[in-house]
């Protein structure tokens, strides 16, 4: 290899190291602005982070993609491709990919129940953790499909608790995690 190629290989190498430590050691809080196909929805960047960190917290990281339940996931519980199943990732990658999926997510709720802000924002940590067939055959849904002045906030609550089952017996951990995302759902 000639020296001059080696020199610039060498500057490339360094620049994309120095990059990637910029963006996880500086990483700079912003209130996420996520556009729907209806309405913009603004969400405050302390929830937004807390969800992302508690999200991180709950899930735990795994570099190597996993198999759960016939389905194979890595980072902070992202559903990949079994093709995909060989791939290794770093931390700032299964957070990039976490933060794009609760986006997604965000978007889909505020757009199926109309949400917005915090409310859209606990529902999307649901949908992160649980099923879609979970929820849709489940009171929650039939209840956050109406308007919110008609929602009855005591059937919404028992029935976001009851989304906590592993193997059809109650778990303690998404007991807990069911009661984070219903707090943030009922902040304001």
């Amino acid at each position: 290899m000639k020296k001059i190629e080696f020199v610039i290989m060498f500057f490339v190498f360094a620049a994309i190291l120095f990059t990637n430590w910029c963006a996880i050691h500086y990483t700079i809080p912003v209130t996420p602005v996520i556009k729907t196909d209806t309405t913009i929805v603004i969400i405050d960047g302390t929830d937004y982070n807390a969800a992302v960190n508690y999200i991180k917290q709950c899930e735990g990281f795994e570099s190597k993609p996993y198999q759960c339940g016939g389905y194979y996931f890595v980072g902070y519980g992202h559903l990949i491709n079994k093709m995909d199943s060989n791939i290794v990732y770093t931390e700032y990658q299964a957070t990039e990919l976490l933060e794009y999926d609760l986006q997604h997510l965000i978007k889909y709720v505020s757009n199926l129940y109309n949400l917005t802000g915090a409310k859209a924002l606990a529902v999307a940590m649901l949908f992160y953790n649980v099923s879609h067939k979970s929820i849709f055959s489940s009171r929650l849904h039939s209840e956050l499909l109406k308007p919110d002045d008609k929602r009855d906030y005591e059937v919404i609550k028992s029935n976001w608790i009851n989304l906590c089952k592993y193997n059809n017996k109650p778990n303690q951990k998404l007991i807990e995690r069911r009661k984070f995302e219903l707090r943030l759902f009922l902040k304001n």
